[in-house]
């Protein structure tokens, strides 16, 4: 049986590099040995790393961590007296750079092989990238910088972003947690697991579609926009901004306080939405059966919504869902929507998403 290897790496510098200068100052390249599902540990201070996949052709043994970086780069293998999980070998690799004439520039590309954990601390102007990858777990923190990520695959992935924001392309699968801090927001394509959580501060969430078994949403002062969520139990909280979510299928339970709540709901048993003050609108697709509790200081506004005296939508179904809409201070809107609509519908949202 293979051990697993902790491995860490520290890199230095003072600015980010950019990349028509990069080819000229990555001039070497260390190599690290490693074994299957080992930990690589990688603190970076005003540098940006780029992690990606091995080259497997160079390496088809799988058992390298190859680093790109400048010449004047130190790289220093040592022992240290911690053992990150049980069983993982005690062993740090540090990077740093010493080169005065190209430390202004200096950042350095990572490559990994799959199957390999990731913890990624970054401070100061450390902007990191990781695309194309499939660790085991991937937690990431970052103090000022952003975070990409780019068609990634893991069982579990941590990030969070203090004072920057974190953009994910393509398509992040894996259990899922994003947390920025202050100003920063959450730009997603694609977000795929068991459980999305999703929270900022003062920064907008923007995800063209989640899906998962348990999705939570929530920011203080931060927009929430969505495509397309789909989830047994979804969870929307917001404090001061406005929710649009243009399809959702799953159990919605949405709490606002100051703020608009706006949404297409294509199959749910149980919507729950509550404001203190702002408007509900919901566009509820043909197929959707149940019962309304609807509660607002205006007359609520039903567009092609067929509801008998008590509320009902379409009675005597056997199967029918539970919505009840609470507005203190606003106004409840209700459209039965067909796939026309919602097609439409996601369509502006792209277009709004791209400007």
């Amino acid at each position: 049986m293979h051990k697993s290897v902790a491995m860490f790496l520290r890199a230095t510098a003072t600015r980010r590099m950019p990349e028509r200068i990069a080819e000229k100052v990555l001039s070497k390249q260390t190599e690290f040995p490693v074994q299957p599902f080992g930990l690589l540990q990688l603190r970076v201070s005003d540098c940006s790393p780029k992690i990606v996949a091995l080259d497997h052709t160079k390496y088809p043994d799988s058992d390298r961590v190859v680093v790109s970086h400048c010449s004047g780069c130190f790289v220093e293998k040592h022992q240290v007296d911690f053992i990150p999980t049980k069983g993982n070998d005690s062993r740090v690799v540090s990077l740093s750079c010493t080169n005065g004439e190209h430390a202004e520039y200096c950042g350095c590309t990572i490559q990994i092989p799959n199957h390999l954990a990731l913890d990624i601390s970054a401070n100061g102007d450390a902007d990191v990238k990781i695309t194309g990858v499939e660790p085991t777990e991937c937690h990431i923190s970052s103090e000022y910088s952003s975070v990409h990520l780019h068609k990634v695959k893991t069982k579990k992935a941590s990030i969070f972003a203090n004072n920057g924001s974190v953009e994910v392309t393509g398509n992040l699968t894996g259990n899922v947690s994003i947390k920025t801090g202050v100003a920063g927001f959450v730009r997603a394509d694609r977000l795929q697991g068991s459980v999305v959580k999703i929270d900022t501060f003062e920064g907008p969430i923007n995800c063209k579609a989640i899906y998962g078994d348990t999705v939570q949403l929530s920011s203080r002062h931060g927009n929430i926009t969505a495509n397309n969520i789909q989830g047994q139990d979804v969870n929307i909280w917001s404090t001061h901004g406005n929710v649009d979510i243009g399809s959702i299928e799953g159990d919605l339970s949405a709490s606002l306080g100051h703020g608009n709540l706006s949404a297409n709901v294509a199959r749910t048993g149980n919507l729950k939405v509550e404001c203190l003050k702002g408007n509900v609108r919901l566009g509820l697709d043909s197929s959707v059966r149940g019962d309304l509790k609807l509660e607002s200081p205006y007359p609520v506004d039903s567009e092609n919504v067929s509801m008998d005296s008590k509320q009902e939508i379409a009675p005597g179904e056997t199967e029918t869902a539970e919505i009840n809409v609470v507005t203190r201070e606003g106004r409840i809107s209700l459209r039965q929507m067909n796939w026309i609509d919602t097609v439409q519908r996601n369509n502006q949202q792209e277009k709004r998403s791209a400007i």
